[in-house]
């Protein structure tokens, strides 16, 4: 029985002690600001002068403020504990901030004896160029005045900048991740949906959006799929075999994951392993498994046996795909046809004698019949796509590369490159073997995986 956590209580549910401290400080600052006034109009004597020493309050007040904020201006992080990482906030206020600091401590303490001379000038200074016709205002109640004025704006600017203006960067910064999120968020989701409608083998470059996300954050099975199914795709075998087990983890007894670690397997050369990952997969197939599914498992189940030991491999390939071919309402598949042909091939390249040739086999010799159901089957995937041709001559060593050489990554059907029923049938249509209509037809030369 699972318990259903409790969600966090809602911001707006929480008493706000940003708020509460704000309103505070502030009530404290215009009542020391306001009894600061009142103590400056006193010591002007008059209204002339006390308004000229309210514009020496200002001008302290504000650029005071404005020291101040610069004081406590907040450095943003640029990467969070949860690896936010993928936005750039421009942090040159917090840097030029950190500078000005230490710049006017050093100063500071470097001309700290010569604050008092200067302090002194200023009053004087303020004191003798009061308005005319304006009583004079004392050197000393200006310099109080400047002084007092300064140290409430710097902390004002320095309360402000802690107590609301930091609230404000935080919330700019995280509409920043939020988004950046939210855009990395629909490119997985589109590349989910591209890797989920290809061939577990088709490379893809939405595969690669997938493949960047660290397994380690993916917690459900359908997930830890999607990520090993990158990474096959991208030629990542060993990763995908990583994951895939991790996924079977969960499901120990779903055939897709089963599947696609086999194929995974036969992909890194690890044929005798894959054979097993792949029979397990078809154990556990159903009769509600999607036909696509059973199709796929078959194929990669005979296109991994054709590279275990002949002719123990070669006799699982026909096997298991003759088996496929007899259930009822199967999906046709170039794929299977060509390798149960390929099983064939290997049969026939093993069970040959020297010299023997396919034209002098006849029935009821087994190798006979062999011959003819590769040849059937050759013909009912050449008419599904014209293109499998190509791959055909590859198989039997008709087709070469522009260089020369062959391009073949097996032989499977050189037993077929001197029979002539053979030839007819993968020459038949020029027009049409070099343009696959099909998406099982890959490159010549190689057995069918994909």
């Amino acid at each position: 029985m699972s318990v259903s956590p409790v969600p966090p209580p809602s911001q707006s549910s929480l008493p706000s002690r940003e708020g509460a401290s704000w309103k505070g400080s502030i009530q404290i600052l215009f009542a020391a600001t306001g009894i600061s006034l009142v103590a400056s109009l006193l010591a002007a004597g008059s209204w002339r002068g006390g308004a000229y020493l309210l514009v020496w309050a200002t001008a302290a007040w504000f650029a005071a403020f404005l020291l101040g904020l610069i004081f406590a201006i907040p450095r943003a992080r640029s990467a969070g504990g949860d690896g936010d990482a993928g936005h750039s906030i421009n942090n040159n206020l917090a840097d030029i901030s950190d500078w000005f600091t230490k710049i006017v401590a050093g100063l500071g303490l470097v001309h700290l004896t010569e604050a008092a001379p200067f302090l002194k000038r200023l009053g004087g200074y303020i004191e003798m160029s009061g308005p005319e016709g304006a009583d004079k205002v004392g050197a000393g109640a200006a310099l109080a005045v400047v002084v007092g004025f300064s140290s409430l704006g710097f902390l004002s600017g320095y309360l402000a900048t802690r107590l609301h203006f930091q609230s404000l960067f935080a919330r700019a910064d995280r509409d920043v991740t939020d988004l950046a999120k939210t855009q990395e968020g629909a490119s997985v989701a589109n590349a989910r949906l591209s890797i989920s409608q290809k061939p577990a083998a088709t490379h893809s470059a939405e595969a690669a959006i997938i493949a960047a996300v660290p397994l380690e954050t993916l917690a459900s099975p359908a997930d830890v799929g999607l990520w090993a199914r990158a990474r096959l795709q991208i030629g990542d075998y060993q990763s995908a075999i990583t994951g895939y087990r991790r996924a079977l983890s969960f499901v120990p007894e779903d055939p897709r994951f089963l599947a696609e670690l086999g194929l995974a397997y036969a992909k890194s050369g690890q044929h005798a392993e894959a054979h097993l990952q792949l029979e397990k997969a078809r154990k556990f197939l159903s009769p509600n498994s999607p036909d696509l599914l059973r199709k796929d498992v078959f194929k990669w189940l005979t296109y991994n046996a054709l590279y275990l030991p002949v002719p123990k491999g070669a006799e699982i390939a026909r096997t298991e795909g003759e088996s496929y071919l007899a259930e009822p309402g199967t999906i046709p598949s170039g794929g299977i046809l060509i390798n149960l042909a390929c099983a064939y091939g290997q049969l026939l390249n093993k069970a040959l004698t020297s010299g023997e040739t396919l034209d002098e086999l006849t029935a009821p010799d087994e190798r006979a019949l062999w011959r003819d159901r590769a040849i059937e089957l050759i013909r009912t995937a050449l008419v599904l796509d014209a293109a499998w041709s190509a791959r055909l001559q590859g198989l039997a060593g008709l087709r070469t590369s522009e260089g020369g050489t062959d391009e073949q990554a097996d032989d499977d059907l050189t037993v077929f490159r001197d029979y002539r029923p053979f030839l007819q049938l993968v020459h038949s249509d020029q027009s049409r073997k070099e343009n696959p209509g099909d998406s099982e037809s890959a490159r010549p030369g190689d057995r069918e995986s994909n």
